[in-house]
């Protein structure tokens, strides 16, 4: 009977996926397209935030989102820019979602369309036609040196241009910031104030315990985000960090909101913040000084 409601329960959740077809005409190695992503669900539902496990040949560049609510339904639109360093024909990254109905959690996974990405250089583009022949001319030096040239001028010109496309692409790819820097800013960026006086607790705390996992996965090289908190708290002890039992409370309290139904107080829900900042500020690398002689 369980498994009859969830799967009831499973065709009421949509994640779809789609192209935004103004965006990925005739694409190129880093050039920037935009797909949208859905998520619909009963307003009672409880739906994570979407998550992948690997960008595989894609990047992330931007990423909006609003929520619509209406007739007892919640729709999560997201707007996502990507750009590919792979040529061919590419699936985008499928993107899961997790419910939890009762006791059982299941996930819900996206299409994944196709989108094609060019090389540079296009294939339409024609060889340049082969040199006529010339008259006999009794010092064939001239000739050599004209071929010479035209080679040379030919390589030049396709030279300038596949420069002008690694150079936009590069240009197109941020670096990424350290670990912590990237996590501490993620954290700025929570409308902390506006979550928790909507009451969204299991949004914040989902939200705070993504960014320490993504922080954890980078900072100490280990598959964070797709493990539990066993399996987190184990990495941890086996790599003799200091602060494992810090983590420890703060996953703990986050699993029991995100899946037990646990409402927590203001003040624990304020602390929960500078908490997940402190445990980062405390484990990231010690910057030293050179020692001036």
């Amino acid at each position: 009977m369980i498994l009859i409601l969830l799967l009831i329960f499973a065709e009421q959740v949509e994640l779809k996926t789609e192209l935004i077809e103004k965006s990925y005409k005739k694409l190129t190695i880093g050039d920037p397209f935009e797909i949208r992503l859905n998520i619909k669900y009963p307003s009672q539902a409880d739906v994570s935030e979407p998550f992948i496990d690997s960008l595989g040949p894609f990047v992330i560049l931007e990423k909006k989102n609003k929520v619509i609510q209406e007739r007892g339904y919640v729709e999560n639109q997201y707007q996502i820019k990507l750009a590919a360093f792979q040529t061919g024909t590419l699936k985008l990254p499928e993107f899961k979602v997790l419910y939890k109905e009762k006791d059982r959690i299941d996930t819900i996974y996206s299409n994944t369309p196709k989108i094609e990405i060019e090389s540079i250089l296009s294939q339409n583009k024609k060889d340049i036609n082969d040199i006529k022949g010339l008259e006999r001319f009794p010092n064939y030096l001239y000739i050599y040196i004209a071929g010479i040239l035209i080679g040379l001028a030919v390589l030049g010109y396709f030279g300038r241009r596949l420069i002008k496309k690694f150079k936009r692409a590069k240009e197109s790819v941020v670096p990424p910031a350290p670990p912590w820097i990237e996590a501490l800013v993620a954290i700025d960026n929570i409308p902390v104030q506006d979550w928790l006086k909507k009451g969204w607790w299991k949004k914040y705390y989902y939200t705070l315990s993504e960014i320490l996992k993504r922080y954890l996965e980078r900072r100490f090289e280990f598959c964070a985000v797709e493990q539990t908190t066993t399996e987190i708290l184990r990495n941890l002890r086996q790599r003799k960090i200091a602060q494992y039992n810090e983590f420890g409370d703060f996953f703990r309290v986050a699993d029991r909101v995100k899946y037990a139904r646990y409402v927590p107080g203001p003040e624990e829900s304020a602390r929960a913040i500078e908490q997940v900042k402190e445990l980062i500020n405390k484990t990231r690398p010690v910057e030293t000084e050179e020692v001036k002689s």
